[in-house]
């Protein structure tokens, strides 16, 4: 097995590893383990869509402030700032934004995070 590099993670299209890496104080293996958090997250996806469906607004804006957190860490910065815009529509109460967007930045996000388990699967972490 060989080791991730930051090209095998550029390639990904979804990741701006130079901006990872500086949220990671330039630490492959750091950013690395931080992606192992990222993708043990995955309940956040259910926990998500069950908020969403009970309108629980109040647990829906954690939880997607959570995705934009560690998204924006990890450099997967579009993702990231989607979900910021849900966040700042539930403190605007505008809940129609989130109706319209939820299913989309979910389905973003649950691909993300194939693609990153997909990565730690394929290759070790540099030590």
């Amino acid at each position: 097995m060989s080791y991730i590099t930051e090209d095998i993670l550029r390639q990904t299209g979804f990741i701006d590893i130079d901006y990872g890496l500086e949220c990671c104080a330039g630490m492959l293996d750091l950013y690395m383990h931080a992606a192992e958090d990222y993708v043990g997250c995955d309940n956040k996806v259910e926990k998500l869509k069950e908020e969403f469906e009970k309108e629980d607004w109040a647990n829906y804006i954690v939880d997607i402030h959570a995705v934009k957190s560690s998204s924006m860490l990890l450099g997967i910065t579009a993702l990231g700032e989607r979900a910021k815009q849900l966040e700042l529509s539930i403190k605007e109460e505008n809940y129609q934004y989130v109706k319209d967007n939820h299913e989309e930045v979910l389905k973003e996000y649950e691909r993300i995070i194939g693609v990153m388990a997909k990565l730690l699967n394929d290759y070790e972490i540099p030590e």
